[in-house]
């Protein structure tokens, strides 16, 4: 205990702590000057309710986990994801069982699977980027570049609206 600091503690349930007389997971890595996980630190823990395990990283103005859990009753739970825990939200995923990767979701359904209410991905720089997503009745493709927006441009491939493809025709409208 130099300088009258915490420097290790381990309790009856065999948690390791460091930065904290009172250890709540298995290593508990904390401010320097201690205190609960109100404090900035490091945790590793597992939650022995599930099959979770975790590294929680927190500051004052930020909590973030990076968690993994395997689910027997769901599938889709295995994987690795990272949450922001002020906003409760999974801010990415990565399933283990097929590869898929979310943005805004922890239950992936192609390969990239993007969720949120904002109903947007920008691809591109800065000022020269296309949006596409959905409002209330429409989806959506903005071009915001400062080129024509091109559909097969290099492949030369048919391009049908409206209808599949080989079906004869489409609905298109131009305004």
């Amino acid at each position: 205990r130099p300088g009258g600091n915490i420097m290790h503690t381990t309790n009856l349930n065999d948690n390791v702590g460091i930065g904290t007389i009172d250890p709540l997971v298995m290593l508990d890595i904390n401010n320097i000057n201690g205190g609960s996980w109100g404090s900035p630190g490091l945790r590793i823990f597992k939650n022995t309710n599930s099959d979770l395990s975790a590294i929680g990283l927190k500051t004052n103005l930020q909590n973030w986990e990076i968690a993994t859990i395997s689910s027997s009753s769901s599938p889709a739970a295995h994987g690795l994801w990272f949450k922001d825990i002020y906003n409760s939200r999974v801010v990415l995923s990565l399933n283990s069982q097929d590869g898929n990767v979310g943005i805004g979701t922890t239950t992936p359904q192609e390969l990239l699977h993007v969720q949120g209410t904002s109903g947007k991905l920008r691809v591109g720089e800065s000022s020269n980027f296309i949006r596409i997503g959905f409002n209330s009745a429409n989806s959506i493709i903005d071009n915001f570049g400062t080129g024509s927006l091109l559909i097969n441009y290099y492949s030369g491939n048919q391009v049908t609206f409206g209808a599949p493809a080989g079906d004869g025709g489409g609905n298109i409208f131009v305004k």
